[in-house]
């Protein structure tokens, strides 16, 4: 992001373990977080944090047209079931064409990401509906709404309470 530094989020250590089994799991954590004092590791504040996690909540209901490279697409089946279940590691770079619709605003405060993320999992709890993903194909409700958990757990894991 223009005007911040870059750290490698690979080589980030002392980030939170974190699992959440449900929605409001991950939305009890987050409203916690925004009720304390919290300091975070990476690259994104913490509003941006919620907000780019609130548009994958979404685009997981609304669908995303994009079709990964073919390397993508043989490798995906052979991983898929993993991927499904494990917290992604850090320092996934977005496709270029993806940027626009996943990345948060540069200047999102942590009460509007934080509302941002409310709507989305409100949204996600109201409607059973999902789309098919992009790289895994059609996926239940449950598996598109733990897919979903495994990533908020990845970019939670950055946001430090300050004891």
């Amino acid at each position: 992001m223009p005007g911040h530094s870059t750290h490698d989020t690979r080589k980030i250590t002392g980030r939170r373990e974190l699992h959440f089994a449900t929605l409001e799991d991950l939305r009890q954590d987050a409203e916690q977080l925004a009720g304390k004092e919290t300091r975070v590791l990476g690259n994104w504040s913490q509003g941006q944090i919620y907000q780019h996690i609130a548009k994958a909540l979404h685009l997981s209901i609304d669908g995303i047209d994009f079709r990964p490279p073919l390397w993508m697409r043989l490798l995906v089946p052979l991983v898929r079931s993993s991927m499904l279940r494990k917290t992604p590691k850090p320092g996934f770079q977005l496709p270029k064409t993806l940027e626009a619709k996943f990345l948060p605003d540069e200047h999102v405060t942590t009460e509007a990401g934080l509302a941002d993320l409310i709507a989305a999992i409100e949204r996600c709890q109201s409607t059973p509906d999902r789309a098919t993903h992009f790289l895994f194909g059609k996926l239940t409700t449950e598996e598109t709404n733990q897919f979903q958990l495994r990533h908020a757990e990845l970019h939670l894991s950055f946001i430090l309470p300050v004891e």
